[in-house]
């Protein structure tokens, strides 16, 4: 086996398919943060690529259903600039509160950022539980009545009976 000259070897490299996924990922991460801007950037983190879709975490199911609508629009500005055209965009709301993407594989040999959680963490919190009923139950409420305002009603009627 021979020794093969660098200029052979980096246009090997240059030409794998593995090569170019890579490339085409850091490409689109450069150009996601252009494309979207700072306010929607510090929301969501691209994922992976696969079969021609690309995964991006959100903050919240408000920012995810947001994004959806605007999914053709994105496409259409982020198409042209890559060498593979994307077939769509999902979002979906799992990136933690710290803003880490959920643990696991990212990409093809990509690392959990270091800090992140085994178990993704939700990035809602569940409403408040009222202590009479036990069904979720606007803050304001239970605030107010120290029960929901069901449970409140049922009270109330009881008291005009009596």
């Amino acid at each position: 086996m021979g020794l093969a000259s660098l200029g052979r070897i980096l246009e090997r490299l240059d030409t794998s398919p593995t090569w170019e996924q890579c490339r085409q990922w850091r490409e689109l991460l450069r150009l996601w943060a252009e494309l979207v801007g700072p306010t929607v950037q510090h929301q969501t983190e691209p994922l992976h690529i696969r079969r021609g879709v690309l995964y991006v975490a959100t903050r919240s199911p408000v920012w995810a259903q947001n994004l959806a609508f605007e999914r053709h629009r994105l496409l259409q500005r982020l198409n042209p600039l890559l060498p593979h055209p994307l077939k769509d965009i999902r979002f979906r709301p799992t990136l933690t509160p710290e803003g880490h993407p959920p643990a696991g594989r990212v990409f093809r040999g990509g690392i959990r950022p270091q800090g992140a959680s085994a178990v993704p963490t939700p990035t809602y919190r569940r409403p408040p539980i009222c202590p009479r009923c036990h069904a979720p139950a606007p803050l304001a409420e239970l605030d107010r009545w120290n029960v929901c305002s069901l449970c409140r009603a049922v009270e109330l009627s009881l008291q005009t009976l009596h």
